[in-house]
């Protein structure tokens, strides 16, 4: 990693003895309408309960120029809508930057709340949206480095064999905020929000919690056609933080790999995901999760230039631990299944696209018999692209 930076040092300081000529600036973006029906069998929320209308946009505005040696530059600004409480009414915020610099020896860059490696939708050949990244589906899928600022490293085009790109990236803390000086330190201790996730409603499970002070972060991405049609993909990412062995069962790390292959109109996907998550310290006789393991398959078919359709399934199980008082170990597992159908009608710039996913034990309470959770979710959503 200190070669790594190193090299983004040495990179950066030599834009010092070139002259950059004057960039382009442009703006693209999608505005989409969504309809979304919910419905569950929990005894919690009442079936049909969970209906809403939508209009969202996202807007992208981007930079770039080239130095006089033929290096490239690219900046990029995302504008997006926020339904917080602090920015009610979907005010837009800054909330993705970033800053990259092309050269005959990689790319390198600084990233605010961007640049996510995580390879997990890599297997996907939804229509519309893979299966596992829509509303329902409480899956604790794996982190991604854009949940923190991070600098990076993208090995050049062409230098490695069947097409192959390597990445690298890393975070230095858990800030996610963009500096409003150019001399604004990062605090001293951040909080890690999204290295939590409560999905887990088996009352004898301890929710993974949120873990404070993380000392940095390393995520690595990997992506090779060996064969034509086949892409393969695969990322890791490992979380450092201040958190002990004695008051914490693990530190965060996760990895997922898949391949997609696609012949004429079909396309066929496999992947896998594996997660440790921070999970805290308990009493004897409290489950806790030890790991989570996700199984994907996807195929989508093109019925013509305008119309495809996808089916998808998922099976994620969550393997959790118990001790008791003489240190005897318990393992319980904890699973939810779900399936997506999908069909999407392009015309243009305007995209048309249906979607109902059901899952089987949602929250991983396939098990859990009356707290056991059926759902499923059916979106109708128009999309313009700009």
């Amino acid at each position: 990693m200190k070669n790594i930076i190193k090299l983004a040092f040495i990179i950066f300081t030599s834009i010092s003895f070139v002259s950059a000529n004057a960039g382009t600036l442009s703006v693209s973006g999608n505005a989409k309408f969504t309809y979304d029906i919910l419905s569950s069998d929990s005894s919690a929320a009442s079936n049909d309960s969970g209906k809403g209308l939508g209009v969202t946009n996202e807007l992208n505005f981007t930079a770039a120029g080239e130095l006089d040696n033929g290096w490239t530059w690219n900046y990029s600004m995302e504008l997006d809508p926020s339904a917080t409480t602090t920015n009610a009414g979907g005010a837009a915020l800054n909330d993705d930057t970033q800053l990259t610099l092309t050269t005959p020896y990689g790319t390198v860059g600084a990233f605010i709340s961007e640049g996510g490696l995580n390879a997990q939708m890599g297997y996907s050949a939804a229509a519309y949206k893979a299966g596992t990244d829509l509303g329902i589906g409480g899956h604790i899928d794996p982190m991604s480095i854009d949940s923190f600022n991070n600098l990076q490293y993208h090995s050049p085009a062409g230098l490695i064999p069947f097409g192959t790109v390597f990445k690298v990236a890393y975070t230095p803390s858990a800030d996610t905020q963009g500096s409003a000086s150019d001399n604004a330190q990062g605090a001293t201790t951040n909080k890690a929000a999204n290295t939590a996730d409560t999905s887990i409603t088996n009352t004898t499970v301890t929710s993974v919690t949120a873990v404070t002070a993380v000392k940095d972060a390393t995520e690595y991405y990997l992506q090779t056609t060996p064969i034509e049609g086949l892409t393969v993909k695969a990322s890791y990412i490992d979380i450092d933080s201040s958190i002990s062995a004695s008051t914490d069962h693990s530190q965060y790390e996760a990895g997922a790999a898949n391949a997609k292959y696609a012949y004429g109109p079909v396309t066929v996907g496999y992947g896998r995901t594996y997660v440790v998550p921070f999970t805290p310290a308990t009493a004897a006789g409290t489950f806790v999760i030890d790991y989570v393991k996700t199984t994907d398959m996807s195929i989508g078919y093109a019925v013509n230039e305008n119309l495809t359709v996808s089916y998808e399934k998922s099976n994620s199980d969550a393997f959790t631990k118990t001790t008791d008082a003489n240190n005897a170990v318990t393992r319980v597992t904890e699973s939810q299944d779900s399936q997506t159908i999908q069909a999407a009608y392009t015309m243009g710039g305007m995209t048309l696209a249906l979607s109902q996913s059901m899952v089987d034990g949602d929250g991983y309470t396939k098990a859990d018999g009356a707290n056991r959770v059926d759902a499923k979710e059916t979106i109708f959503a128009v999309t313009m692209a700009f």
